[in-house]
């Protein structure tokens, strides 16, 4: 590889600046101690930390025995183990018990339907999760299928029996006749 003499001549040049950061950087010296590990401070107490746990896992097992008495089953032990996530942000678990978490991966997770406002619940005999923008429900007659969990109709639930004028159809609407009411 050929260099040209302008390069040759900056060699030199480059090798006495690095020489000189040298001298500036500080050597390590056998006075300068070394840290420890044990200088480590954790963020809490090992004891705190293990009744942070205890607490969470105690609220688990209440929470799993509280369903096992709603889904009639004997125990939380006989209810099978499922996968779960906890979102800080709300600081709630969306699980696959009654197939939650697989339905909310599928249908959009966090960016269409939000982070879980709830855990697992019993309402009305329904096991219901909410999340901040739907209401999920467990059909025990649909497991197994594409059925098994489905999105509250929160518009019959609020508004059901409540009568509201019929629409019509207008420039710059959309008319449904299956409601007789519009959108625009």
């Amino acid at each position: 590889m050929r260099h040209s003499r302008t390069q040759l001549l900056a060699i030199p040049a480059l090798v006495a600046t690095l020489a000189a950061l040298l001298v500036i950087l500080p050597r390590p010296t056998s006075a300068q101690p070394v840290p420890e590990i044990s200088d480590f401070s954790a963020p809490m107490p090992r004891a705190q930390a293990q009744a942070v746990i205890a607490a969470a896992q105690n609220a688990d097992q209440q929470r799993r025995d509280t369903l096992a008495r709603t889904l009639g089953a004997t125990s939380a032990a006989s209810l099978p183990l499922a996968q779960n996530m906890f979102f800080s942000a709300t600081g709630h678990h969306v699980s696959n018990r009654a197939g939650f978490l697989d339905f909310w991966r599928e249908h959009g997770g966090v960016l269409v339907l939000g982070y879980p406002l709830s855990e697992e619940i019993v309402e009305d005999g329904w096991i219901v999760q909410y999340f901040e923008r739907a209401r999920f429900e467990y059909h025990p007659e649909a497991a197994g299928t594409a059925a098994q969990v489905q999105l509250s109709l929160l518009g019959r639930q609020l508004f059901g029996s409540r009568a509201f004028p019929a629409g019509k159809a207008e420039d710059g609407t959309l008319f449904f006749p299956e409601t007789q009411h519009t959108l625009s």
